[in-house]
């Protein structure tokens, strides 16, 4: 019977290994987070392909940039947002894997691994699983298009340097269609415009099955502002700060 228990538990505990060994080493920076909760006997049954748990892991990527070297900017908000927002989701949401990217972190590269092939493997791997996905930072608007800035922005009109919304929505598209719920929170100016893209669903949804929903801090064509009350200094574990950011006037 120990020999048993000592086999079940190296199957177990090399899964685990696995899953971080298949992370490229140039990514696994940015996990704040890797826990497997589950009981020994559930991951021996998920690690031969037997899922009887009633709900999978829990999933997250936060975004998060606060510093604007070449419009020398610092948004300590946004800073707080992701600090208060992983820990939370450590110490009070549970969460399995928490990613964040930060300021020049925040590229195209690492978003196109994390949203098209990390998290879809992992939720693929664990149905029913949830995924949470957060950005706070300064937001733009050219004309109807939508842009979030990246660490490197020039300017509050750069939309180069800037990752579209609507590009955003098309590369979290394969991780949604993997989980079974989401939730994305857009906390920048001008976030609206990411709920008048076409929608999730096709006809009207309530939050009982499958799911994705999304909350933003202002409408599509609205200016939103930052409490900077909330900075390091009101650090704090019960908050984090959605709907707080600063434009320049």
């Amino acid at each position: 019977m120990i020999l048993l228990l000592a086999g079940l538990f190296l199957i177990v505990e090399w899964q685990i290994a696995a899953a971080t060994a298949e992370v490229p080493q140039r990514y696994r920076q940015h996990f704040y987070h890797f826990e497997d909760r589950r009981s020994l006997s559930q991951r021996f049954s998920n690690a031969i392909g037997y899922e009887s748990a009633p709900i999978g892991r829990s999933h997250a990527l936060i975004l998060g940039v606060s510093h604007y070297p070449l419009l020398n900017e610092t948004l300590e908000p946004a800073e707080a947002d992701v600090n208060r927002l992983k820990e939370w989701l450590k110490l009070n949401g549970h969460f399995d894997e928490i990613v964040t990217l930060t300021n020049q972190h925040v590229s195209n590269a690492n978003l196109n691994y994390f949203l098209r092939d990390y998290f879809p493997s992992r939720l693929e791997k664990f149905p029913r699983s949830r995924f949470l996905f957060a950005f706070s930072g300064h937001g733009i608007t050219d004309g109807e298009r939508s842009y979030l800035l990246k660490s490197d922005s020039r300017s509050f009109q750069d939309t180069v340097n800037a990752i579209g919304i609507a590009e955003l929505r098309t590369k979290l598209g394969t991780t949604l269609d993997k989980a079974h719920q989401s939730l994305l929170l857009i906390n920048s100016c001008y976030g609206g415009s990411f709920l008048t893209q076409t929608p999730f669903g096709e006809t009207d949804y309530l939050p009982t099955g499958r799911g994705a929903h999304a909350i933003t801090a202002g409408r599509a064509n609205e200016r939103v502002y930052a409490d900077f009350r909330l900075g390091k200094a009101a650090f704090s574990l019960n908050s984090f700060s959605l709907g707080s950011e600063e434009e320049r006037t």
